[in-house]
């Protein structure tokens, strides 16, 4: 038997044996590799590790997986200076399987490996094992980002445990909550903890107001490659102003957006709107556009009453039928039996806004019907309602609008209340992708 072979087969033999949630055998032995070479020369390349792993007989296929996986889900990093290297759960692996392979030779594996390294030459002027990857960067990395509200606890824990189902893993994650949701925050910590291969980063903050929406920039502006979103209870300023950050000017990365609903809410009874957020300014407000709402507490305030009496014509969004199912939604037909409560009842002075409101039908599980109504009706001004889904089709319209060059008024309250659900539907649906390339961006209807 020659040296590859007898190295192959000793390093498969304990990798098989060693249970990790790394995919497949392939994934182990690109970090062991690598583990070695940074160990032994202080830098990990990757293009070090791809012949090495062919040495080994690995295909071309499996080693772009084993790379891809990898660095996507934090295993491998960028480190201090730039270049690549294990992170701190990496480490922890590869010393458990340098334990496990003393009994197969390790010191042989080890010497055949920096024997293989030191005969590939490179073809750069510095002799560096790979060069910086500020340019690869961006490149890396599969992130997610939700909003833990104690309010929604029922449907936050479901919506982590469908998507962990769903995706795996994450390099790292983002808990974005409010003051006083402490014991709720140590509760979804715990349910991530095999969840984010980096340290799980809890950032506390009222993100549904302007002032702190620099805390949602610094998510944006660390490079990677996908960023998913779970927006079931992300306040909806948070939504819009997330998504604008993610695409305007342009798209930063590949985005996943997902959403889960709950049976019954329940707010109405002790919710009422602290304050709203301008989150932009426009010069007309000719035409006004807002939502239907399971309770009409988003609309009880005086600057919503201002803004139909200054505006031309206000549309309100009623519930349509499921575009999908091609049946009625009977949540959603409870809120367009409220919605038109809430239009029949609110007057202000002598002004009926029964004769200044138009409806219009709407899917309220779809981005895209709430997209296109935006874009048919063209409002000047958004009063920010209706469900999150709803919220993520403002943000999109709002970014067409600001790409175009024109300015509108986005108005967005918020409710505050202790609690706004009640039970949850099982199903978390990917209601939205942004698709990315390096060198344009493009946007797909998700069915």
């Amino acid at each position: 038997m020659d040296n590859e072979s007898d190295v192959r087969l000793k390093i498969r033999k304990c990798v098989e044996e060693f249970y990790i949630n790394l995919q497949n055998p392939s994934t182990l032995i690109y970090l062991l590799v690598g583990g070695i070479l940074e160990k032994h020369t202080g830098s990990l390349s990757t293009m070090k590790v791809g012949y090495i792993l062919k040495k080994l007989k690995f295909s071309d296929s499996e080693i772009r997986r084993a790379k891809s996986f990898l660095t996507d889900k934090g295993w491998i990093i960028p480190g201090k200076k730039r270049w690549l290297e294990l992170s701190k759960p990496s480490w922890s692996i590869f010393e458990r399987l340098k334990q496990r392979m003393k009994e197969e030779g390790w010191e042989e594996i080890v010497n055949f490996i920096l024997k293989e390294a030191d005969e590939l030459k490179f073809d750069t002027p510095s002799g560096r094992p790979l060069g910086k990857i500020r340019s690869l960067v961006r490149k890396i990395g599969e992130d997610l980002v939700i909003y833990a509200d104690k309010g929604e606890r029922q449907r936050v824990k479901y919506g982590l445990k469908a998507i962990k189902k769903l995706v795996g893993s994450y390099r790292k994650v983002y808990i974005l909550h409010a003051p006083k949701n402490d014991e709720f925050i140590k509760e979804v910590k715990k349910e991530m903890e095999e969840f984010s291969t980096l340290p799980i980063e809890p950032i506390e903050s009222e993100i549904w107001r302007k002032e702190n929406f620099k805390k949602i920039f610094e998510i944006v502006n660390y490079p990677r490659k996908q960023l998913d979103i779970l927006i079931t209870a992300m306040p909806r300023a948070c939504i819009i102003q997330l998504y604008r950050a993610l695409n305007y000017p342009h798209s930063v990365c590949l985005q996943n957006w997902y959403y889960n609903k709950a049976k019954r809410y329940v707010y109405n009874k002790t919710g009422y709107v602290t304050e709203v957020e301008i989150l932009e300014r426009g010069s007309k407000k000719e035409k006004m556009i807002c939502f239907g709402e399971n309770v009409f507490t988003r609309f009880e305030h005086e600057m919503f009453y201002d803004l139909v009496d200054e505006s031309f014509l206000t549309f309100m969004g009623r519930a349509d039928y499921d575009v999908h199912s091609r049946s009625y939604d009977v949540m959603e037909l409870e809120v367009d039996q409220r919605t038109q409560r809430m239009v029949n009842l609110c007057l202000r002075g002598n002004i009926q806004l029964v004769g200044k409101i138009e409806p219009f039908d709407v899917d309220y599980n779809s981005v895209w019907s709430v997209f296109q109504v935006l874009n048919y009706h063209h409002p000047d001004t958004v009063w920010v309602s209706g469900n999150r889904v709803t919220a993520l089709g403002i943000a999109m319209y709002w970014v067409e609008c600001s790409i175009s060059g024109r300015r509108v008024n986005i108005y967005a309250p918020h409710v505050e209340a202790e609690s706004y659900s009640e039970d949850i539907i099982p199903e978390l649906k990917l209601i939205h992708s942004v698709q990315f390339d390096d060198f344009s961006m493009s946007v797909r209807k998700v069915a």
